[in-house]
């Protein structure tokens, strides 16, 4: 199931930051930038932004983040599945689930950095 990220979900939602921080290591991102873009997600969820988990079994397996960034452009900043979890198509819908909720705010273009 997809839904929007609780406070309650914060320690859940860091872990999985991490995790991916962790499965990426030679991102462009420095390794110092973690707790700066941790501090943002978490306020984006604070402010009802767009933050999105996949839970599966009262587990959280994926991770969704987006944001308003032009006038019709929405941001993709982090998408993450853990592995166990991949392979069924858990990130599309999250991908699809981050769309429908920018659509509302006239965005109808997606950017996203691939990695």
């Amino acid at each position: 199931m997809i839904r929007p990220a609780t406070a309650a979900d914060l320690p859940a939602v860091r872990d999985l930051f991490r995790e991916f921080g962790a499965e990426v290591q030679d991102a462009p991102h420095r390794d110092d930038d973690t707790e700066d873009d941790l501090a943002k997600l978490e306020r984006s969820l604070a402010a009802d932004g767009i933050v999105l988990v996949a839970d599966e079994d009262g587990k959280l397996v994926g991770l969704a983040g987006a944001e308003k960034s032009g006038a019709r452009v929405g941001y993709l900043s982090i998408l993450y599945v853990r592995p166990r979890a991949r392979g069924n198509g858990l990130a599309a819908a999250l991908v699809r689930e981050v769309v429908e909720r920018l659509r509302p705010q006239g965005v109808d273009v997606l950017e996203l950095d691939v990695l």
